[in-house]
């Protein structure tokens, strides 16, 4: 293609000065965390490293937790624009080609002379191609304005021999295509301020565009004098639309098999409660090794938390039941959200060790509606301390089950005194070869329901969700669903080297059932990745006092793989699971 209108520049970045040594702070480095791609409506956030005076390394995190000191960081953010955008209805983004056809075309005279006419720009060949009808149009327009004709867009008159010859050159693609461009005029940059704080969220009135970002440190010195240093500069790609969110999931009726939307109830009534179970993803797992089919601008925590709150709130859920809800996402974004929608929540953590910062580890979540439920008390269940306490016959077993994963329990009471609800949520541990591990965790939170059902009363209700990381064939499975196990059949756990599972109870009096059995049968799958396809996430429930009235579908296998062939996460769908949802009524 001819006529490239300049180009964005690299990142590029300027040091502190020379020679400083240790007496003046030194700016090192600049980039975006998680992806350089903007998405409209959706937060990019920069990641500063600078040398302090006394020679110590530190971030843009460690230096804007600690406002108020001598040293702190100045952002000024630019939105640069070129004076010509693509002329395609369907991009914005900058021209590089212009579409200008010899007069010979269009002048009986044969003048080999050039005309621009307006919309004629366009970012690329395909935008080009795309707009082939409409620039036969405007080069009609413009050879018969001057006749007293008037052409139509989208009749298709106008000169046919100039439209001949227009089509003949698209045609001729090899030589054609070089005849209808030329090189461009310049396409001048036009640059604006637009932000101060360290992260900045790109509208849609900047699709397109380049983000610019100039970051200076500020060094508070005595006597109020403040000294500013030299800048460090980073550049974005063009700001991007943010997809169109996936088909809305519709819920089941389990008697009619009816479909119906989510934002209303089973029976159009007020009595029935909703508990959803999500396996949200948390941020520390989402890296382009973990999931290569997925653009890194879709795995950045800042876009995926939208889509997710936007999911959320769509279900209209009474119970939310979350996995892998990071630590500090809680705290500065599903609590703020969720608490603005009416929920109330607790978390819990795993018992490991964070992933090198504070927060950077992930658990449990579970929230209701202030308006519906009071809680009555919660309790954390950590399998780890539960592995210290057994009885175990080789202690060796103790380091296998030791792997940190956790569960909550959640007592709620309908405030209309209809009912007492315990919420079970926990995410189970993933390792497909450890499944005694799996079994223990599961037993000892059975074990854990229980006793709390006991205490408060046979009329308790129970609603059991979340990852369990067993498909419906396993021994986990048999466990929950039919109050014991038995061990011979199970390939999985015969090779249970530490006799892990001799500290097990491996029964349970909960009588549960799985919500999505009340349609027929589980799911083919709620987790949908290039490595794994298959059913791990449930929301079970007491089926002695809670009637199951309603599902919520699953995404059929044709609307995942639409937009990315190996699965989720992908740029619609934020997480590698779907949630799962059932609505109760209480039995009479």
């Amino acid at each position: 293609l001819t006529g490239i209108l300049g180009g964005r520049k690299g990142l590029s970045a300027m040091g502190g000065e020379a020679g400083m040594g240790q007496t003046e702070p030194e700016l090192l480095r600049i980039e975006f965390k998680n992806t350089s791609t903007p998405v409209e409506g959706c937060d990019i956030l920069p990641y500063v490293v600078m040398r302090m005076p006394n020679g110590d390394v530190k971030s843009s995190d460690t230096l804007d937790n600690s406002p108020g000191g001598p040293l702190g960081l100045q952002y000024r953010w630019f939105s640069c624009s070129q004076l010509y955008a693509c002329s395609n209805r369907n991009c914005r983004l900058p021209a590089k080609l212009q579409f200008s056809v010899p007069y010979r075309l269009m002048d009986e005279n044969k003048s080999m002379a050039a005309k621009v006419l307006p919309e004629t720009f366009f970012c690329s060949r395909t935008c080009f191609e795309e707009s082939w009808a409409r620039l036969r149009w405007i080069q009609a327009r413009e050879k018969l304005q001057n006749g007293g004709e008037s052409v139509a867009e989208g009749e298709g008159r106008g000169d046919k021999a100039l439209v001949a010859d227009l089509d003949d050159l698209l045609r001729t693609v090899a030589i054609g295509f070089n005849k209808v461009v030329q090189d461009p005029e310049t396409n001048p940059i036009q640059k604006k301020e637009v932000g101060w704080s360290r992260s900045y969220t790109p509208g849609k009135d900047q699709i397109g565009q380049v983000l610019h970002l100039v970051c200076r440190y500020e060094h508070r010195l005595a006597k109020g004098e403040v000294k500013i240093g030299p800048p460090l500069v980073a550049e974005s790609r063009s700001v991007i639309a943010a997809p169109a969110p996936p088909p809305e999931r519709l819920m089941v009726n389990v008697f009619t098999r009816e479909l119906y939307t989510a934002l209303v109830r089973w029976g159009n009534t007020s009595g029935t409660f909703r508990v959803i179970s999500y396996n949200c993803l948390a941020e520390i797992y989402t890296t382009p090794q973990h999931f290569p089919w997925c653009p890194t601008w879709a795995l950045a925590w800042t876009y995926r938390r939208q889509n997710l709150t936007r999911e959320l709130q769509g279900y209209c859920a009474d119970v939310i039941c979350l996995q892998e809800v990071q630590a500090d996402h809680f705290e500065e974004h599903f609590v703020p959200v969720l608490g603005s929608l009416g929920y109330q929540g607790v978390f819990k953590s795993k018992t490991r060790e964070e992933m090198g910062m504070k927060g950077k580890i992930d658990g449990c979540a579970t929230f209701w509606l202030k308006r519906r439920f009071s809680v009555r008390e919660h309790h954390d269940v950590e399998f780890d301390s539960a592995a210290y306490t057994r009885q175990l016959k080789d202690s060796r077993a103790l380091k296998v089950l030791i792997k940190g994963n956790i569960g909550q329990l959640v007592v709620l009471d309908e405030l209309d005194g209809s009912g007492c609800t315990v919420i079970a949520n926990t995410h189970i541990y993933w390792d497909p070869d450890k499944s005694e591990v799996k079994v223990f965790q599961v037993d000892t939170f059975l074990e854990e329901i229980e006793s709390l059902v006991n205490r408060l009363g046979e009329q308790t209700s129970v609603v059991f969700a979340g990852d369990l990381n067993s498909p419906p064939d396993s021994a986990v499975y048999e466990l929950v669903s039919t109050g014991a196990l038995t061990r011979g059949i199970h390939d999985e756990i015969a090779q249970d080297t530490y006799s892990v599972l001799d500290s097990c109870r491996l029964s349970h009096g909960l009588s549960l059932r799985s919500s999505y059995t009340c349609i027929g049968s589980e799911p083919a799958y709620t987790n949908y990745t290039a490595s794994f396809v298959g059913t791990l996430d449930y929301v079970w429930y007491s089926h002695a006092n809670l009637v199951c009235v309603a599902v919520l579908e699953v995404p059929e296998e044709k609307d995942i793989l639409a937009d990315s062939e190996r699965g989720m996460p992908n740029k619609r769908r934020s997480s590698d699971h779907v949630a799962v949802m059932a609505e109760f009524s209480r039995a009479k």
